[in-house]
């Protein structure tokens, strides 16, 4: 029983992550990328409040009155960037309710970049801070109701025994 406790509890769903681009962290003209390692699998990006723990941002300030900003990119290589977002809003708080969530995919364990969406960033402040989550595989689930399945069984068939 105690193995089988020590399953479930090794199948549950991956850790949550928050991420903080700076302003000057760019993914579009400019290549100066977060760079964040993940290993294979499925993840989805939600932007978040510097009221979430971990978060340092809420938006990033444009600079020469140009407003605020939640749009960011993420890249696979410098080939490979999708870019999610966009717009200049009044302020921070404007721009956050328009942020957009995304997704990406890994096959394998490697460096996935991460920046803001500007064409000058000398001039930027704040950023961005976004909730990287695992998506748990389809293997996970199976795993985890077969245990408790298990764990039902034995408890069903030692309330009969006694």
């Amino acid at each position: 029983l105690a193995s089988l406790s020590c399953a479930i509890v090794s199948a549950s769903p991956a850790r949550a992550e928050v991420i903080n681009i700076g302003g000057q962290q760019g993914i579009w003209q400019a290549w100066t990328p977060l760079e964040v390692m993940f290993d294979a699998g499925s993840y989805t990006v939600t932007p978040v409040t510097s009221s979430t723990a971990g978060a340092l941002y809420t938006a990033y300030n444009f600079g020469g009155g140009y407003g605020w900003g939640t749009g960011y990119g993420i890249a696979l290589s410098q080939d490979d960037r999708q870019y999610y977002g966009s717009g200049s809003y009044a302020t921070a708080e404007e721009a956050f309710a328009h942020a957009v969530s995304a997704s990406f995919s890994l096959a394998n364990r490697q460096t996935v970049f991460f920046g803001v969406l500007d064409s000058y960033y000398g001039d930027n402040s704040g950023g961005v801070s976004l909730n990287i989550t695992a998506v748990p595989e389809p293997e996970i689930y199976a795993m985890f109701i077969s245990g408790l399945g298990l764990l039902g069984f034995m408890a069903w068939r030692n309330k009969r025994a006694a």
